[in-house]
């Protein structure tokens, strides 16, 4: 298996270890591992769970888990008012209800960004004494873990048109440098989004005789160009003569 270097923004690997930090932080607080990816944490119970283990008092609304879109945006709207209303989140800095709708990279972005701000406002409010993992403690991502989640954030910067910085102890200056990683070419055509072939292609049995017949397609290539351009003007004749 080949393999390739790549250049990735530094904020892949803040964003590993966001995503690693929050899960965490949620499995604790749950007292259980969660099956759904954090970042999708709104298509099921897990982050209402989570909140009502924090504030017991909260009455929760309907919770859809059939994985309707209708349903998933009506998630996102329970889930934006009970951060705005028990944890005092701005409207201004919730979830993105016309993106999420179509599932979109800046939407799991978004969410990682506010649960990181809950938690932060439940240890403040002293809702629960569990911490983050402090990232000297976190486990070494992988290449293809941080060529992902490099992905992952280059789809949302662009649905967004901007940059995007993400929450925790990092700078967002620091946010802006890059780093080179070397991934399997299989992984680097994935992130590319290109196809892959299973066999690799075969090498032509003589490389003069296919840039000979290169060569020749150009040439026929000018000669039929040639006479088009012949014939528009036969036409263009042919027509002034019958007006004239």
């Amino acid at each position: 298996m080949g393999m390739e270097t790549m250049i990735v923004s530094k904020k892949a690997r803040v964003l590993c270890l966001l995503k690693y930090q929050v899960t965490k932080f949620v499995e604790d607080v749950l007292g259980r591992s969660i099956q759904c990816d954090v970042m999708d944490s709104a298509k099921d119970t897990t982050i209402f769970d989570f909140i009502k283990v924090l504030k017991p008092e909260v009455e929760l609304p309907k919770i859809w888990t059939d994985g309707q879109t209708y349903h998933y945006i009506e998630n996102i709207q329970s889930f934006n008012k009970l951060c705005e209303e028990h944890f005092g989140i701005p409207k201004d800095d919730l979830l993105d209800v016309r993106q999420a709708g179509n599932s979109a990279a800046s939407t799991k972005i978004q969410m990682l960004n506010i649960l990181y701000r809950l938690i932060g406002e439940a240890q403040k409010r002293q809702l629960t004494d569990k911490q983050l993992v402090d990232k000297s403690q976190a486990p070494q991502f992988s290449q293809g873990e941080l060529l992902e989640a490099s992905k992952l954030l280059n789809e949302a910067e662009a649905e967004k048109g901007k940059k995007l910085y993400l929450q925790g102890d990092v700078k967002e200056a620091q946010q802006d440098e890059t780093e080179t990683i070397t991934v399997s070419s299989e992984e680097a055509v994935r992130a590319r989004g290109e196809e892959s072939s299973a066999d690799p292609q075969p090498a032509p049995a003589d490389a003069s005789a296919q840039a000979g017949d290169s060569s020749e397609t150009g040439e026929n290539k000018q000669d039929n160009k040639l006479l088009k351009y012949i014939l528009a003007g036969v036409a263009g004749l042919a027509v002034l003569k019958t007006i004239f």
